[in-house]
């Protein structure tokens, strides 16, 4: 369905077997925070030869410099490391979006972004400072009702609000 719609498909694997499962039918793999120390799980993404989305959540920088190196030495050529706070929602004075500029100066040379758990506001703010930060990759929980039940929908923002950060950004190249 969603090529039929142009859209990538995306999902993260947390085993072995989803790896084999999803590697035909996505063009990237992300490796959720909770999955940074395991090595089996990072050489087998690496091995796909697909580029990686690595979040960062609840990491020390060694961490994250090993799961790249693991992930390197595997066989992976492209990394990209992604900020995020593991608190749902994450309160916007706890973001840290700080450490976007960490991970650059750690890591010179990989792309690195931000998945924003924080609640949407109307402008999407921590989005507007990670993306004014030089993040290249954003990530946001989507929904077309923020009034459902249910952990995603509450923080997650709206084709509105999508619409109307995407033409702020647009404004600011």
């Amino acid at each position: 369905y969603s090529k039929l719609q142009g859209i990538d498909f995306a999902s993260t694997p947390f085993d072995l077997e989803a790896v084999d499962l999803l590697a035909p039918h996505v063009p990237f793999f992300k490796v959720a925070s909770a999955d940074i120390t395991n090595l089996p799980l990072l050489r087998k993404v690496a091995s796909k030869g697909l580029p990686v989305i690595l979040s960062t959540g609840a990491s020390h920088i060694w961490e994250v410099a090993s799961a790249v190196n693991v992930l390197e030495k595997a066989g992976a050529d492209e990394v990209i490391i992604l900020h995020c706070i593991l608190e749902y929602p994450t309160p916007v004075d706890d973001a840290n979006l700080a450490m976007i500029r960490s991970l650059q100066s750690a890591f010179p040379g990989y792309e690195v972004g931000y998945s924003d758990h924080t609640k949407a506001d109307e402008v999407l703010s921590s989005l507007s400072v990670a993306f004014s930060l030089g993040a290249t990759i954003l990530e946001k929980h989507f929904t077309d009702d923020p009034s459902e039940p249910g952990n995603d929908h509450y923080h997650a923002m709206s084709k509105e609000q999508l619409s109307a950060f995407l033409l702020a950004c647009k404004n600011r190249s």
